[in-house]
Protein backbone atom coordinates (compact mmCIF):
# COMPACT_ATOMS: atom_id res chain seq x y z
CA UNK A 1 0.00 0.00 0.00
CA UNK A 2 1.23 3.64 -1.05
CA UNK A 3 0.18 6.10 1.15
CA UNK A 4 0.93 9.82 -0.67
CA UNK A 5 0.57 13.27 0.66
CA UNK A 6 1.35 17.01 0.38
CA UNK A 7 1.92 19.63 -2.54
CA UNK A 8 2.66 18.08 -6.15
CA UNK A 9 5.75 19.41 -5.86
CA UNK A 10 6.62 18.49 -2.88
CA UNK A 11 5.10 14.74 -2.42
CA UNK A 12 5.56 12.30 0.58
CA UNK A 13 5.47 8.57 -0.22
CA UNK A 14 5.03 6.26 2.30
CA UNK A 15 5.20 2.61 1.16
CA UNK A 16 3.37 -0.14 3.59
CA UNK A 17 4.97 -3.93 3.47
CA UNK A 18 5.56 -5.25 -0.13
CA UNK A 19 3.16 -8.28 -0.50
CA UNK A 20 4.69 -11.25 -2.72
CA UNK A 21 4.56 -12.77 -6.31
CA UNK A 22 5.99 -11.48 -8.94
CA UNK A 23 3.06 -9.50 -10.77
CA UNK A 24 3.45 -7.62 -6.76
CA UNK A 25 7.37 -7.17 -7.79
CA UNK A 26 6.32 -5.85 -11.08
CA UNK A 27 4.26 -3.26 -9.84
CA UNK A 28 6.80 -2.22 -6.85
CA UNK A 29 9.07 -1.23 -9.77
CA UNK A 30 6.80 0.48 -11.72
CA UNK A 31 5.95 2.64 -9.01
CA UNK A 32 8.87 3.24 -7.50
CA UNK A 33 9.95 4.18 -11.23
CA UNK A 34 7.21 6.69 -11.07
CA UNK A 35 8.19 8.32 -7.88
CA UNK A 36 11.84 8.37 -8.93
CA UNK A 37 10.98 9.89 -12.28
CA UNK A 38 9.51 12.97 -10.12
CA UNK A 39 12.27 13.38 -8.43
CA UNK A 40 10.71 12.03 -5.47
CA UNK A 41 11.72 8.75 -2.89
CA UNK A 42 10.27 6.75 -0.54
CA UNK A 43 10.17 8.70 2.56
CA UNK A 44 9.06 5.82 4.59
CA UNK A 45 9.31 2.30 4.16
CA UNK A 46 7.41 0.04 7.05
CA UNK A 47 7.69 -3.34 6.93
CA UNK A 48 4.42 -4.06 9.62
CA UNK A 49 5.66 -7.87 10.66
CA UNK A 50 7.81 -10.68 9.45
CA UNK A 51 5.36 -12.49 7.41
CA UNK A 52 6.21 -13.80 3.56
CA UNK A 53 3.11 -12.00 2.67
CA UNK A 54 4.26 -8.21 3.63
CA UNK A 55 7.81 -8.63 3.27
CA UNK A 56 8.70 -10.60 0.38
CA UNK A 57 8.05 -8.20 -2.43
CA UNK A 58 10.71 -5.96 -1.15
CA UNK A 59 13.24 -9.09 -0.08
CA UNK A 60 12.50 -10.15 -3.87
CA UNK A 61 13.94 -6.33 -5.31
CA UNK A 62 16.85 -5.70 -2.86
CA UNK A 63 17.79 -9.16 -3.83
CA UNK A 64 18.70 -7.90 -7.36
CA UNK A 65 21.50 -5.68 -8.19
CA UNK A 66 19.82 -3.43 -10.57
CA UNK A 67 17.98 -2.27 -7.88
CA UNK A 68 18.92 1.49 -6.25
CA UNK A 69 18.16 0.99 -2.54
CA UNK A 70 19.10 4.98 -2.04
CA UNK A 71 15.41 5.93 -2.49
CA UNK A 72 14.32 4.57 0.31
CA UNK A 73 15.34 7.33 3.15
CA UNK A 74 14.22 5.61 6.00
CA UNK A 75 12.73 2.00 7.46
CA UNK A 76 10.65 0.77 10.12
CA UNK A 77 10.72 -2.76 10.37
CA UNK A 78 11.07 -4.53 13.79
CA UNK A 79 14.46 -7.30 13.18
CA UNK A 80 15.64 -10.05 14.71
CA UNK A 81 19.20 -8.16 14.56
CA UNK A 82 17.02 -5.02 16.39
CA UNK A 83 15.20 -7.42 18.72
CA UNK A 84 18.26 -8.81 20.41
CA UNK A 85 19.90 -5.32 20.81
CA UNK A 86 16.87 -4.51 22.40
CA UNK A 87 16.42 -7.86 24.84
CA UNK A 88 20.60 -7.59 25.26
CA UNK A 89 21.29 -11.03 23.77
CA UNK A 90 23.34 -12.20 20.95
CA UNK A 91 21.50 -13.45 17.20
CA UNK A 92 23.33 -16.28 15.33
CA UNK A 93 22.08 -16.13 11.78
CA UNK A 94 21.53 -19.10 9.48
CA UNK A 95 24.22 -18.40 6.65
CA UNK A 96 22.33 -21.10 4.48
CA UNK A 97 19.23 -19.07 4.09
CA UNK A 98 17.81 -18.79 0.60
CA UNK A 99 16.95 -15.26 0.09
CA UNK A 100 13.86 -15.33 -1.79
CA UNK A 101 11.58 -18.31 -2.19
CA UNK A 102 7.85 -19.04 -3.50
CA UNK A 103 6.62 -21.08 -0.33
CA UNK A 104 5.20 -19.05 2.69
CA UNK A 105 6.53 -21.06 5.50
CA UNK A 106 9.97 -19.30 5.66
CA UNK A 107 8.40 -15.86 7.21
CA UNK A 108 10.88 -16.00 10.05
CA UNK A 109 13.89 -16.44 8.55
CA UNK A 110 13.40 -13.98 5.90
CA UNK A 111 13.02 -11.25 8.85
CA UNK A 112 16.60 -12.51 9.27
CA UNK A 113 17.57 -12.22 5.55
CA UNK A 114 15.74 -8.86 5.33
CA UNK A 115 18.44 -7.62 8.19
CA UNK A 116 21.20 -7.32 5.88
CA UNK A 117 19.78 -5.44 3.23
CA UNK A 118 18.92 -2.88 5.91
CA UNK A 119 22.60 -3.08 6.53
CA UNK A 120 23.62 -2.18 2.63
CA UNK A 121 21.23 1.05 2.78
CA UNK A 122 23.15 3.60 4.65
CA UNK A 123 19.84 5.30 6.23
CA UNK A 124 20.00 6.63 9.61
CA UNK A 125 19.81 4.67 12.17
CA UNK A 126 17.21 2.12 12.52
CA UNK A 127 15.74 1.50 16.09
CA UNK A 128 12.73 -0.72 17.80
CA UNK A 129 9.40 0.52 16.85
CA UNK A 130 6.57 -0.30 19.57
CA UNK A 131 3.94 1.55 21.16
CA UNK A 132 5.76 3.27 23.90
CA UNK A 133 7.28 5.69 21.18
CA UNK A 134 6.00 8.97 21.32
CA UNK A 135 4.44 10.11 17.78
CA UNK A 136 6.61 10.55 14.83
CA UNK A 137 6.32 13.18 12.47
CA UNK A 138 6.98 13.05 8.99
CA UNK A 139 6.75 15.78 6.63
CA UNK A 140 3.60 17.15 8.78
CA UNK A 141 2.11 14.50 9.16
CA UNK A 142 1.69 13.02 12.86
CA UNK A 143 2.21 8.89 12.83
CA UNK A 144 0.68 7.38 16.55
CA UNK A 145 1.83 3.57 16.77
CA UNK A 146 -0.93 1.58 18.27
CA UNK A 147 1.18 -1.88 18.08
CA UNK A 148 3.60 -4.26 18.82
CA UNK A 149 3.33 -3.60 22.89
CA UNK A 150 6.76 -4.53 24.27
CA UNK A 151 5.43 -8.08 25.62
CA UNK A 152 4.53 -9.14 21.74
CA UNK A 153 7.90 -8.16 20.75
CA UNK A 154 9.54 -10.59 23.79
CA UNK A 155 7.41 -13.26 22.65
CA UNK A 156 8.36 -13.25 18.82
CA UNK A 157 11.99 -12.67 20.03
CA UNK A 158 12.03 -15.81 22.63
CA UNK A 159 9.98 -17.90 20.43
CA UNK A 160 11.85 -17.15 16.90
CA UNK A 161 12.36 -20.73 16.24
CA UNK A 162 9.77 -22.12 17.41
CA UNK A 163 7.33 -20.09 15.88
CA UNK A 164 8.68 -20.70 12.68
CA UNK A 165 7.70 -24.55 13.00
CA UNK A 166 3.94 -23.12 14.63
CA UNK A 167 3.38 -20.59 11.31
CA UNK A 168 4.04 -23.56 8.97
CA UNK A 169 1.45 -25.76 10.48
CA UNK A 170 -1.04 -22.61 11.00
CA UNK A 171 -0.60 -22.06 7.41
CA UNK A 172 -1.38 -25.67 6.61
CA UNK A 173 -4.95 -25.69 8.10
CA UNK A 174 -6.46 -22.17 8.45
CA UNK A 175 -7.60 -21.82 5.18
CA UNK A 176 -9.90 -25.28 6.01
CA UNK A 177 -13.53 -25.10 7.58
CA UNK A 178 -13.68 -21.22 6.23
CA UNK A 179 -17.48 -21.02 5.63
CA UNK A 180 -18.59 -17.81 3.67
CA UNK A 181 -22.12 -19.30 4.04
CA UNK A 182 -24.52 -16.82 6.49
CA UNK A 183 -26.70 -13.71 6.95
CA UNK A 184 -24.99 -10.99 8.49
CA UNK A 185 -27.76 -11.59 11.25
CA UNK A 186 -26.06 -15.22 11.83
CA UNK A 187 -22.39 -14.35 11.37
CA UNK A 188 -22.39 -11.52 13.76
CA UNK A 189 -23.59 -13.78 16.71
CA UNK A 190 -20.79 -15.88 16.41
CA UNK A 191 -18.42 -15.93 19.32
CA UNK A 192 -15.11 -13.82 18.59
CA UNK A 193 -11.65 -16.11 18.54
CA UNK A 194 -8.66 -13.84 18.44
CA UNK A 195 -5.58 -14.96 16.27
CA UNK A 196 -3.20 -15.96 18.58
CA UNK A 197 -0.21 -15.93 15.58
CA UNK A 198 3.11 -14.57 17.56
CA UNK A 199 3.76 -12.78 13.90
CA UNK A 200 1.20 -11.48 13.67
CA UNK A 201 0.96 -10.28 17.41
CA UNK A 202 4.27 -7.95 16.29
CA UNK A 203 2.73 -6.45 13.49
CA UNK A 204 3.45 -2.78 13.55
CA UNK A 205 -0.53 -0.70 13.24
CA UNK A 206 -0.72 3.08 13.45
CA UNK A 207 -2.86 5.77 12.97
CA UNK A 208 -1.49 8.54 10.45
CA UNK A 209 -2.69 12.20 10.47
CA UNK A 210 -2.39 14.89 7.77
CA UNK A 211 -4.39 18.19 7.70
CA UNK A 212 -7.37 17.23 9.37
CA UNK A 213 -7.70 13.66 7.67
CA UNK A 214 -6.99 10.42 9.80
CA UNK A 215 -6.10 6.89 8.76
CA UNK A 216 -6.27 3.48 10.97
CA UNK A 217 -3.62 0.87 9.83
CA UNK A 218 -4.05 -1.92 11.20
CA UNK A 219 -1.38 -4.70 9.47
CA UNK A 220 -1.99 -8.27 11.04
CA UNK A 221 -2.77 -6.85 14.85
CA UNK A 222 -4.22 -8.53 17.30
CA UNK A 223 -7.60 -6.38 17.92
CA UNK A 224 -7.45 -6.69 21.75
CA UNK A 225 -3.87 -5.17 21.84
CA UNK A 226 -5.03 -2.16 19.25
CA UNK A 227 -8.12 -1.60 21.45
CA UNK A 228 -6.20 -1.27 24.95
CA UNK A 229 -3.90 1.50 23.14
CA UNK A 230 -6.60 3.04 21.70
CA UNK A 231 -8.43 3.28 24.99
CA UNK A 232 -5.09 4.41 26.56
CA UNK A 233 -4.95 7.31 24.26
CA UNK A 234 -8.17 8.09 23.91
CA UNK A 235 -10.62 6.94 25.95
CA UNK A 236 -13.93 4.93 25.51
CA UNK A 237 -14.77 6.53 22.48
CA UNK A 238 -15.27 6.82 19.08
CA UNK A 239 -12.12 7.87 17.08
CA UNK A 240 -13.19 9.50 13.71
CA UNK A 241 -11.77 8.15 10.76
CA UNK A 242 -11.44 8.89 7.39
CA UNK A 243 -10.04 4.99 6.09
CA UNK A 244 -9.95 1.58 7.83
CA UNK A 245 -7.29 -0.29 6.38
CA UNK A 246 -9.03 -3.77 8.00
CA UNK A 247 -6.25 -6.19 9.73
CA UNK A 248 -5.16 -9.32 8.82
CA UNK A 249 -6.88 -9.14 5.32
CA UNK A 250 -10.56 -9.48 6.64
CA UNK A 251 -9.70 -12.13 9.02
CA UNK A 252 -12.73 -12.85 11.38
CA UNK A 253 -9.92 -13.60 13.86
CA UNK A 254 -8.56 -10.14 13.67
CA UNK A 255 -11.73 -7.84 13.62
CA UNK A 256 -13.73 -7.25 17.34
CA UNK A 257 -16.93 -5.94 18.70
CA UNK A 258 -14.76 -4.02 21.13
CA UNK A 259 -12.36 -2.62 18.31
CA UNK A 260 -15.15 -1.28 16.00
CA UNK A 261 -16.69 0.56 19.57
CA UNK A 262 -14.07 2.72 19.04
CA UNK A 263 -14.32 3.16 15.66
CA UNK A 264 -16.35 5.63 13.88
CA UNK A 265 -15.46 5.16 9.89
CA UNK A 266 -17.62 4.49 6.72
CA UNK A 267 -14.98 3.57 4.39
CA UNK A 268 -12.49 0.12 4.91
CA UNK A 269 -9.93 -0.93 2.94
CA UNK A 270 -9.66 -4.43 2.37
CA UNK A 271 -6.29 -6.15 1.22
CA UNK A 272 -6.59 -9.63 -0.31
CA UNK A 273 -7.38 -11.89 -3.34
CA UNK A 274 -10.19 -14.24 -3.42
CA UNK A 275 -9.25 -17.74 -3.44
CA UNK A 276 -6.02 -17.55 -1.16
CA UNK A 277 -5.44 -20.89 1.38
CA UNK A 278 -6.83 -18.89 4.36
CA UNK A 279 -10.55 -17.93 2.62
CA UNK A 280 -9.76 -14.29 3.12
CA UNK A 281 -11.99 -12.12 3.49
CA UNK A 282 -14.15 -13.04 5.93
CA UNK A 283 -17.83 -12.30 6.06
CA UNK A 284 -17.99 -13.17 9.92
CA UNK A 285 -15.44 -10.01 9.84
CA UNK A 286 -17.02 -8.00 7.35
CA UNK A 287 -20.40 -8.33 8.64
CA UNK A 288 -19.13 -7.05 12.29
CA UNK A 289 -18.13 -3.69 10.70
CA UNK A 290 -21.22 -3.41 8.64
CA UNK A 291 -23.73 -4.33 11.63
CA UNK A 292 -21.85 -1.75 13.27
CA UNK A 293 -22.50 1.04 11.34
CA UNK A 294 -26.07 -0.22 10.85
CA UNK A 295 -26.58 0.37 14.63
CA UNK A 296 -24.71 3.88 14.01
CA UNK A 297 -27.03 4.88 11.39
CA UNK A 298 -24.31 4.72 8.57
CA UNK A 299 -23.23 2.97 5.78
CA UNK A 300 -20.15 1.15 5.06
CA UNK A 301 -17.75 1.34 1.56
CA UNK A 302 -15.35 -1.31 1.44
CA UNK A 303 -12.61 -0.96 -0.97
CA UNK A 304 -10.97 -4.26 -2.54
CA UNK A 305 -7.28 -4.19 -4.19
CA UNK A 306 -8.52 -7.40 -5.60
CA UNK A 307 -11.63 -7.14 -8.01
CA UNK A 308 -12.19 -10.94 -7.42
CA UNK A 309 -12.43 -10.27 -3.75
CA UNK A 310 -15.86 -9.38 -3.22
CA UNK A 311 -17.74 -11.54 -5.17
CA UNK A 312 -20.06 -13.50 -3.50
CA UNK A 313 -20.12 -11.54 -0.25
CA UNK A 314 -22.80 -9.84 0.57
CA UNK A 315 -26.67 -10.63 -0.91
CA UNK A 316 -28.24 -7.61 -2.91
CA UNK A 317 -30.53 -7.67 -0.17
CA UNK A 318 -28.24 -7.06 2.30
CA UNK A 319 -26.23 -4.64 0.53
CA UNK A 320 -29.32 -2.64 0.41
CA UNK A 321 -30.07 -3.18 3.65
CA UNK A 322 -27.17 -2.34 5.11
CA UNK A 323 -26.20 0.35 2.74
CA UNK A 324 -22.86 -1.97 1.42
CA UNK A 325 -21.16 -0.19 -1.02
CA UNK A 326 -18.26 -2.56 -2.78
CA UNK A 327 -15.91 -1.06 -4.53
CA UNK A 328 -13.10 -2.44 -6.64
CA UNK A 329 -10.72 -1.48 -9.47
CA UNK A 330 -11.56 -0.91 -12.76
CA UNK A 331 -10.52 -3.31 -15.65
CA UNK A 332 -8.46 -0.54 -16.77
CA UNK A 333 -6.72 0.38 -13.92
CA UNK A 334 -3.40 -0.74 -12.97
CA UNK A 335 -3.86 -0.11 -9.24
CA UNK A 336 -6.79 0.99 -6.67
CA UNK A 337 -6.52 4.72 -5.78
CA UNK A 338 -8.55 6.09 -3.05
CA UNK A 339 -8.70 9.85 -2.25
CA UNK A 340 -9.96 11.13 1.41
Amino acid sequence: MIVQYGEEDQRTNLFVDGGQGQQVVRQLKEEIATISQKGECIDLLILTHIDADHIRGFLSLFSQSSFDKSCIKRVFFNSRKLLSQKFDTKVVYDDQLEIVQEKAEISFKQGESFDRYLEDLMIEKMTVIDNSCQPKLLNGAKMTILTPDEASLRKLYTDWEKAIQKETRDQLISGRNVNHQGSVEELIKKAFQEDRAVANGSSISFILEYEGKRLLMLADAHPSTVTAKLKELYGEKELHFDLVKVAHHGSKANTSDDLLKQIECENYLISSNKGNRHGFPHKEALSRIVYHNYTKKRPTNFYFNYSDASEGLFTNEEIKKYGIQLIKKKMNERVLTIDI
